[in-house]
């Protein structure tokens, strides 16, 4: 069944089952226009989701807060976390870390960019990893 748009008061909700599973929000917005557009959206997201598998979708800052919220260590995080903001995981590699340690300390010596910046991503990203 494909994602429909539906009017609750003022305000558009929509529902649907995508790739076997059942989307039901709010938009929040009472424009339909826009209601329609977060409505494909989902659905997109749901479909990649259910192409690329769960882990596909998940970003720098998702996995962050997943981190603190098992109480690890932010000592470093902070610098890191305005660095790669939005960034999906998949999209980070191991060269692009060691490029965001030259940019985020660029008069740093070797053993302070492993200590700030690339320990501290890589524990983050295998966090989020274990966690399937």
């Amino acid at each position: 069944m494909p994602v429909k748009l539906y009017k609750r008061g003022m305000i558009w909700h929509y529902q649907g089952t995508v790739a076997k599973r059942r989307l039901r929000a709010s938009t929040g917005t009472s424009d339909k226009a826009i209601a329609q557009r977060i409505a494909a959206e989902a659905e997109a997201k749901q479909w990649q989701s259910h192409l690329d598998g769960p882990g596909a979708n998940v970003t720098f800052s998702q996995a962050t807060r997943e981190y603190m919220e098992a109480e690890k260590s932010m000592r470093f995080v902070l610098p890191i976390l305005d660095y790669w903001k939005d960034t999906p995981i998949r999209e980070i590699s191991a060269g692009a870390i060691k490029q965001s340690a030259f940019k985020l300390y660029p008069d740093g010596k070797p053993a302070t960019r492993n200590r700030q910046v690339i320990t501290p991503t890589v524990a983050i990203i295998n966090h989020v990893a274990e966690l399937d």
